[in-house]
């Protein structure tokens, strides 16, 4: 039994079955005289042996409170790292893109050289064909010429021949 407050005639048995949750900075006591429950302020200063436990629960919320508060910063770095390697991503798609469209743009530009080149050769061909032809035609002039001197040369020859019977 502990006698507390400034009468002597109240005392309070502390028991671990006592409950004063509900008033953290009092303790509900029971005055043994007139067999009342009494409030007693309990500021600073411990029961048997052990820190008060409103300074206990007090110490305990603020390190709750930075427990949470450093939950929400590990969160909210989470989160940043997150969005960064979205963005990240993001932009490794939009460079994939972009290389995907510079590509193409290569393969028309290397497309289009090719139907230059191809075009190129084709004329060049033609050319050739062309010359040929010119060739051929010239051949066949060279032989109609020949053949005319050869009918000249045969008549000639005829002529003579004529001449030689006459």
């Amino acid at each position: 039994m502990t006698r507390l407050g400034r009468r002597t005639d109240v005392a309070a048995t502390v028991s671990p079955k006592d409950d004063y949750d509900d008033c953290p900075h009092s303790l509900r006591c029971t005055d043994l005289l007139s067999n009342r429950s009494v409030l007693f302020p309990l500021i600073g200063f411990s029961l048997i042996g052990q820190p008060h436990k409103a300074k206990a629960k007090e110490e305990e919320k603020e390190e709750e409170k930075e427990e949470e508060k450093e939950e929400e910063k590990e969160e909210e770095k989470e989160e940043e790292k997150e969005e960064e390697k979205e963005e990240e991503k993001e932009e490794e798609e939009e460079e994939k893109e972009e290389e995907g469209e510079e590509e193409k743009e290569e393969e028309k530009e290397e497309e289009k050289e090719e139907e230059k080149e191809e075009e190129k050769e084709e004329e060049k061909e033609e050319e050739k064909e062309e010359e040929g032809e010119e060739e051929k035609e010239e051949e066949k002039e060279e032989e109609k010429e020949e053949e005319k001197e050869e009918e000249k040369e045969e008549e000639g020859e005829e002529e003579e021949d004529t001449c030689r019977n006459e």
